[in-house]
């Protein structure tokens, strides 16, 4: 489960990628820009001092032939420790700033120059180093001077100091330490690429699309029968060619509900051009080819195009024909393809008539029925299940659905509203993955590429044969 989310998560930033993209480059551009104009350049030095607490001769002779010497010497060690913090609220002091202020003459606050100074020290010495941070170099080098001088004299008398020194007097600096170009821009850029994966989380978060097949498996359950890549407009139509990747598919789709042994298959789709008539003629051509005799019926009345795929007049009289002759006669309305051995067609025919008459006509039954007796299978090309309810007629007599799911177009709350229509419910129900980016579609790839591909397609579809058993099951 976790794999596959991460796997849409990756899926969804290379989609995304022109974003991102952009993202990273205007959050490093900003970087840059606002550490060179925004960022008030501040200029630091600093002064290393020494301090020595003063001794008797006689004392420290006593320390050296102590037993306790060791322990006096961590104690100074602890001392030493302690005394840092007191030096450093000492430095930090008014009293401390105000003397600056006064020696300097500053028109600095003591406040301001308090908050300028800071300590560093290594606590296994009494080295200290003063750090001064000012706008103007020259301040700052002035303060870094001063302090050590205005701070020997008050605590000399306090910590019995007698032998402090500055070991390194403060520079005049050049170059200032808040101005970095290169750090900015890269805290730029990863602020721009949090953004950018803000973004597309709150895409993942509330976009419904359905792009996985992990989303129709596990969070539809339903049972996933094939999946198909793009195909350009000139191949949207038919599929000629036996040994083509596409179909191949639709014979790994067929072969996936064989066992089920439908005989009336009803493909739809949750909204106009999703691919369920393109998906309708092939399955109809892949079971002709396969010596079965078979039908096709467009009974998208009002946008069908079956007429224009198989290029049959589009004057030729069919379902809605049938639907207003009171005759049961339905051999008239039935054409059949040349160019494919084993097929006929009943078109979305000519008539005008009251759709709400699908709902209660016998007419659909009578049909299907005499079908049957002459073809193996009936393949009927029905509507979007969002728009209209024509279907509700033809589902009476189906023994199968297939739902043709256009990646990144179908929603979740469609499909399981198709999901749970009372005709639905009470029939099988499938889904084909249609447009799926990164599968190859087109069946004109060299012969090497399409086989590899081709055996990608059929282990997978055997890998997953078991899962979509239990998926039929639980659905049922």
């Amino acid at each position: 489960m976790e794999e596959i989310e991460l796997k849409e998560v990756f899926n969804l930033i290379w989609r995304r990628k022109i974003i991102v993209a952009i993202l990273l480059v205007f959050g490093t551009i900003c970087g840059y820009i606002y550490n060179n104009n925004f960022i008030t350049p501040i200029y630091q030095t600093s002064t290393t001092v020494i301090l020595s607490v003063k001794e008797e001769k006689e004392e420290k002779e006593e320390k050296l032939h102590s037993e306790e010497y060791e322990s006096v010497t961590n104690d100074d060690i602890k001392l030493s420790e302690n005394l840092m913090d007191t030096y450093q609220k000492i430095i930090k002091s008014n009293a401390i700033a105000s003397r600056i202020k006064e020696n300097l003459k500053s028109n600095l606050s003591e406040e301001e120059i308090s908050n300028s100074i800071s300590l560093k020290n290594d606590l296994n010495t009494m080295v200290i180093e003063i750090l001064v941070k000012n706008e103007n170099p020259e301040v700052a080098l002035a303060i870094a001077n001063e302090v050590p001088n205005v701070f020997f004299e008050k605590i000399s008398g306090v910590y019995n100091i007698n032998n402090a020194e500055v070991l390194d007097k403060a520079k005049k600096p050049t170059e200032p330490i808040n101005i970095n170009p290169v750090k900015y821009a890269a805290i730029g850029c990863i602020i721009g690429g949090f953004i950018s994966m803000l973004i597309i989380f709150i895409e993942m978060a509330f976009d419904e699309k359905i792009k996985t097949e992990y989303e129709i498996e596990e969070k539809l359950r339903l049972p996933l029968l094939a999946k198909m890549g793009k195909v350009s407009e000139q191949e949207t139509n038919l599929i000629t060619a036996r040994d083509s990747f596409c179909s191949e598919v639709f014979r790994i789709l067929l072969s996936n509900i064989k066992y089920l042994n439908p005989k009336v298959i009803l493909t739809t789709s949750c909204n106009p051009s999703e691919g369920k008539s393109f998906a309708a003629s092939n399955i109809a051509i892949t079971y002709a080819r396969s010596g079965k005799k078979t039908v096709l019926i467009d009974a998208d009345i009002r946008r069908g195009r079956q007429h224009n795929i198989f290029q049959i007049n589009s004057y030729n009289e069919g379902i809605s024909n049938i639907i207003q002759d009171n005759s049961t006669d339905f051999d008239k309305y039935i054409t059949h393809i040349e160019s494919v051995e084993n097929l006929d067609i009943i078109t979305k025919g000519t008539a005008c008539i009251d759709y709400s008459k699908l709902l209660y006509t016998d007419k659909i039954v009578q049909l299907i029925e005499q079908l049957k007796q002459k073809y193996d299978f009936i393949i009927i090309d029905g509507t979007p299940k969002s728009l209209v309810a024509d279907d509700i007629a033809f589902s009476k007599v189906v023994d199968y659905t297939i739902l043709v799911v256009r990646y990144n177009k179908a929603r979740f709350s469609e499909v399981k509203k198709i999901k749970n229509m009372t005709p639905i419910k009470r029939k099988r129900l499938g889904v084909l993955l249609n447009y799926m980016p990164g599968i190859g579609g087109k069946y004109q790839y060299s012969y090497y590429r399409y086989n590899t591909t081709k055996q990608l397609v059929v282990k997978k579809a055997r890998k997953s044969k078991e899962k979509q058993a239990e998926l039929y099951t639980s659905y049922q």
